[in-house]
């Protein structure tokens, strides 16, 4: 049996990725209780580990994701969609699920199929 950190899908990438990258603080979106939902993942990475970080995500990524890298190696990976939305639309989750009711399911599926590209990839 799974532990719950391994069933949701926002922990399952950080734990993938903390495979190949050394990274330090997250924070993951997500809806309490639904394993596959999640809305959008900020994320630091070791000052030595920005570039390998990029490499290994980007181009994996397809036009569901919008994917940034900031200063100090700060990274927001989410979908175009929920990049799109205002800041006051971001932080009224009941507003995203009354619009977007499917958003967080749809970007946990794309997450776990960018998931198993990541763990395909030869060259990490």
């Amino acid at each position: 049996m799974e532990q719950d950190e391994d069933r949701n899908i926002g922990n399952r990438f950080r734990f993938t990725l903390i495979q190949y990258v050394r990274t330090g603080w997250w924070r993951i979106s997500n809806k309490y209780g639904e394993d596959n939902y999640i809305l959008c993942l900020v994320f630091h990475t070791h000052t030595d580990d920005g570039d390998k970080t990029e490499a290994l995500i980007r181009p994996l990524l397809n036009d569901f994701w919008f994917f940034d890298r900031f200063a100090s190696n700060r990274f927001l990976l989410c979908s175009e969609l929920y990049h799109q939305l205002s800041i006051i639309e971001k932080r009224d989750i009941q507003y995203i699920n009354e619009k977007y009711p499917n958003l967080g399911y749809e970007t946990g599926i794309e997450l776990r199929k960018l998931i198993e590209r990541i763990d395909k990839t030869e060259d990490r």
